[in-house]
């Protein structure tokens, strides 16, 4: 098998967000694993393949991507680079968790793969590695670790030598969480908050159209515009909502997310519709259930019309 059979998309990051797509590169990648060529990275196209499972997220994916990391982890050495990618893509699967010992060794992973990468910052796993860490954080729940989280969301978004796409996902992430425990922030840069979170969505929706942080990043910049003024920015977060109740995309978690934020601005009939969606959904949040039993219960104080 020649060099040029082996797919060029191996050291390619971020993976495609198209479904075909994915699918048709996991497809290819998996045949080329099967029987690897002398000249194939096998390490790098484990990671790619376990991105791929990652960006498809259909039943079981998870799994398969779980099973490639670990392949990655036991075929190299911890100076590697490819050790550290893997021990980043291992983190990320915990976040689709809510154990908290996983939660901490995956902090503890992700940090010591972050340091291992940190003398090329512009390296794509570098800026995962960093961004996934808040989130990381902000997952533990605790006040220092929501600082902690907060610290490296700045560090991230200041820095030019990080890639791009992980700078704009870091202010999506920062404001997020400025705007739930650290409100006093907010209220001193609203406006810049506001610029920030615009100038990464008009990034990402370039650069990625179907992306989970794109369509976050719609509900975070709404959720911010109604806590400015929510009279006169209803129209505008309730088109950025829409957007994200509408995108094919879009799963349920942010569905749900934005279809009770919308609730809240919308008339009684429309809001009742956008409740009984959520309730139908499978796996929502608590959270967001108890949310949808209050604002149905202050619909009978709100204008009909």
């Amino acid at each position: 098998m020649s060099e040029s059979s082996v797919p060029g998309y191996i050291m390619e990051f971020p993976s495609p967000t198209d479904k075909q797509e994915l699918t048709r590169q996991i497809e290819e990648l998996s045949k080329l694993l099967a029987s690897p060529p002398e000249d194939c990275p096998r390490n790098m196209a484990r990671i790619k393949l376990a991105d791929l499972y990652v960006g498809r997220n259909e039943p079981g994916d998870y799994m398969k991507a779980d099973k490639a990391y670990s392949e990655v982890l036991s075929a190299s050495l911890p100076r590697d680079r490819e050790h550290a990618y893997a021990l980043i893509g291992k983190a990320e699967l915990s976040m689709a968790g809510s154990d908290p010992a996983r939660v901490k060794a995956s902090i503890d992973a992700c940090r010591s793969a972050v340091a291992a990468l940190s003398n090329d910052k512009s390296d794509f796993f570098w800026g995962k590695g960093s961004v996934l860490l808040a989130e990381l954080l902000i997952k533990a729940g605790t006040d220092s670790s929501r600082r902690e989280g907060l610290d490296i969301y700045e560090s991230l978004t200041s820095s030019t030598a990080a890639p791009r796409y992980f700078r704009m996902r870091a202010v999506v992430g920062k404001i997020e969480l400025i705007n739930y425990f650290f409100k006093e922030l907010l209220e001193a840069k609203a406006e810049q908050s506001i610029d920030e979170c615009q100038e990464a969505l008009d990034f990402l929706k370039d650069e990625r159209p179907n992306d989970y942080f794109y369509l976050k990043g719609l509900i975070v910049l709404s959720e911010v515009l109604l806590w400015k003024d929510k009279k006169s920015m209803s129209a505008k977060a309730g088109k950025l909502l829409t957007e994200v109740v509408n995108s094919e995309a879009a799963g349920d978690d942010l569905r749900a997310r934005a279809s009770l934020d919308l609730a809240e601005i919308s008339s009684p009939p429309l809001a009742r519709s956008l409740i009984k969606g959520v309730r139908r959904m499978e796996g929502i949040d608590p959270y967001l259930l108890n949310k949808a039993k209050a604002i149905e219960g202050a619909l009978k104080d709100r204008p009909q019309a």
